[in-house]
């Protein structure tokens, strides 16, 4: 799980569709919040999900 600060790529079939910040981590490890970087909404990321691969 990444840590709040960490610098994240999500990367979906071999490309990466979102870059960002770290911005919270839920306490049961089950996710995190995504700060975008430019104009993109805000997301939060299941850490369940197989078909995202999470780079810090």
């Amino acid at each position: 799980m990444p840590l709040k600060g960490d610098t994240i790529e999500l990367r979906q079939w071999g490309q990466t569709p979102r870059l960002g910040i770290a911005e919270m981590t839920m306490p049961d490890g089950s996710g995190f919040w995504l700060e975008p970087n430019g104009t993109e909404t805000r997301l939060f990321v299941h850490l369940s999900s197989t078909d995202v691969q999470i780079w810090a």
